[in-house]
């Protein structure tokens, strides 16, 4: 027998009272069984509510994903608002750009319509200017901390390898985001494993943040959060953080023209 409390006939008004506390978790990403459970209702119940009431079928179809994924990866709860916040960049930019960018599985937005723009720039395309955006951003701040002459994107001495930023003693490495351990151990065995043995300091800046679970394994290497870079100047505080929203055109018109637009 269920020892659900409203296991049982709700009345209309007790059933529309459970909706509206639904929806409201819902879009702040809990999974339909954990607010089965807040709720004192049964899966089947909350399923019925949500699927007959839920006002966006579109977000319904991207936000109940999170009931599969959230089981083995909790770092990758979506909310309304991030879907939301997707919807305006997809305008702009092609998917996996928006998912980098928003901390979202790309496969998670494939209901969302992507705008002219965005299909015309290219994938490819609009990746490599985000990796080079990051990379000039890092320089910018590098030169504001540490002003000294560091070699930019050059191999190593006798090597194929090149650090984004490197002197005789350290590195700096940008990249977008990390999506767990096993991203970050692969980078670990193609990239930093090598780089520790060639350097007494290294750092490597994530963009959008370093998950609680991914640690350096590595004694000499930290990982930073690019969000937490704290820049001197107002401009280069003011142009991460439109990296941050994803809006690289000013960066790039930057990088390529060298006017501060």
């Amino acid at each position: 027998m269920s020892t659900h409390k409203y296991s049982k006939r709700r009345t209309e008004n007790k059933r529309k009272q459970d909706t509206e506390k639904a929806i409201s978790l819902f879009d702040d990403g809990f999974t339909l069984r954990e607010i089965a459970k807040k709720l004192g209702l049964t899966f089947n119940q909350l399923y019925e509510d949500l699927s007959q009431n839920y006002p966006d079928k579109t977000m319904w179809q991207i936000l109940r994903r999170n009931s599969y994924t959230c089981r083995i990866h909790t770092e990758l709860r979506v909310t309304k608002e991030k879907v939301l916040r997707a919807r305006k960049l997809l305008e702009k930019y092609p998917v996996q750009t928006v998912a980098n960018i928003i901390g979202i599985p790309h496969g998670r937005l494939k209901h969302l319509p992507e705008g002219k723009r965005s299909m015309e720039l290219g994938y490819n395309c609009n990746l490599l200017l985000f990796a080079l955006a990051g990379e000039h951003l890092l320089g910018r701040y590098l030169y504001e901390i540490k002003p000294q002459q560091w070699h930019i994107r050059e191999n190593l001495p006798n090597s194929n390898l090149a650090p984004d930023f490197w002197t005789e003693e350290e590195f700096w490495d940008s990249k977008a985001r990390c999506y767990g351990t096993s991203a970050h151990k692969r980078i670990v065995k193609t990239e930093l494993a090598k780089y520790s043995k060639l350097f007494k300091k290294g750092y490597v800046v994530y963009w959008f943040g370093v998950p609680d679970n991914v640690k350096s394994s590595l004694s000499n290497i930290e990982l930073i959060d690019g969000r937490k870079l704290k820049p001197t100047s107002v401009t280069l505080q003011k142009d991460i953080q439109d990296f941050l929203n994803g809006n690289i055109t000013k960066i790039i018109t930057q990088m390529f023209t060298g006017e501060m637009v």
